[in-house]
């Protein structure tokens, strides 16, 4: 859905969001990849926030746009901006279950260039509890793999398990379960052989890596 803003420039409503055409979120949000850079060459402020806080990277994370999102960090994007609702880049990507490949990539990426994967909006939610709710398994594998904290809960005591068996993805639920199981396990072992929380971080990621 779209209108004018009165001067003959369009803007693009999604979400509630009224996006300027020409403008870096707007250019972010289609992935003009070539638009951006002009913008950015410009002066466009990059970490610039428009309604209800999102940004031109968020936007880019959401619809799926790697080679966006690569740019903006690169002209120097700010990973963990939060929008009006606590939600970073990460977060956004993580609670849309489409386009599997491109969403993989950014999160990679992102977590890579030290997005906070634990950093909560403003219900508790995590990336991890985003993805579980959308039945995104693929999505959900990334961030335990990544380093995303199964035990976490959100403002109303749910861990990203509990929330996937409440919704009914089983599998996801399943897979987050035995996780838990197998990281206590591997904490009662390492407690009573080391005692080291980093030995505990390591023989986890191992065992990910194994699967």
């Amino acid at each position: 859905m779209g209108g004018s803003t009165g001067d003959g420039d369009y803007y693009f409503t999604s979400r509630h969001h009224e996006v300027p055409k020409d403008d870096l979120l707007y250019e972010a949000k289609e992935g003009n990849i070539d638009k951006v850079k002009k913008l950015l060459e410009r002066g466009a402020d990059v970490n610039k926030q428009g309604e209800d806080g999102w940004t031109a990277l968020i936007w880019a994370a959401n619809r799926r746009h790697p080679d966006v999102v690569k740019l903006l960090v690169e002209h120097g994007a700010l990973v963990d901006v939060k929008t009006d609702n606590g939600r970073t880049a990460l977060m956004e990507i993580s609670d849309n279950a489409y386009d599997v490949g491109a969403a993989m990539e950014i999160i990679s990426f992102l977590v890579k260039n030290k997005a906070e994967i634990d950093m909560r909006d403003k219900d508790g939610s995590t990336a991890l509890m985003l993805a579980a709710s959308q039945n995104d398994f693929k999505v959900v594998e990334l961030l335990v793999k990544l380093g995303a904290d199964l035990t976490i809960k959100d403002n109303n005591g749910e861990t990203a398990a509990m929330q996937a068996k409440r919704n009914g993805y089983n599998d996801v639920a399943v897979y987050l379960d035995s996780l838990i199981r197998m990281r206590n396990e591997i904490t009662n072992t390492t407690k009573s052989e080391v005692g080291s929380k980093n030995q505990l971080n390591t023989e986890f990621s191992n065992v990910l890596r194994r699967q």
